[in-house]
């Protein structure tokens, strides 16, 4: 980015009880989570330190995991390949959406 173009972060995680990538979002005076970016509260690059710090207490709380920052665009899509990926869900069908398994016999 320019210089003349300030940073921005949102603080993303992963909900510790079903594991989903999370974004996090203050409620309140309070951190809460989000699954959608687009919900995400940013942080200039002068308050990223202190949201991560918020969201820490969140990990000490057991409600997330490994709370970190990604840098943004204007529209909170998130710069990184890896970051847009995790933003737009699993890339392979899981759960009720999963193929069958071609042999009926196999299992895990």
């Amino acid at each position: 980015m320019a210089d003349s173009q300030e940073t921005y972060y949102v603080i993303t995680a992963n909900r510790l009880v079903e594991g989903d990538v999370v974004y996090m979002a203050e409620k309140d005076g309070e951190a809460t989570w989000v699954t959608d970016i687009a919900n995400a509260d940013t942080f200039p690059t002068e308050e990223r330190g202190g949201a991560i710090i918020q969201a820490e207490g969140c990990v000490q709380s057991n409600v997330v995991i490994g709370p970190y920052a990604v840098e943004i665009t204007g529209k909170n899509a998130p710069l990184g390949t890896k970051e847009k990926i995790r933003s737009e869900g699993p890339t392979v069908p899981h759960g009720g959406h999963a193929m069958p398994s071609v042999n009926p016999d196999y299992s895990i």
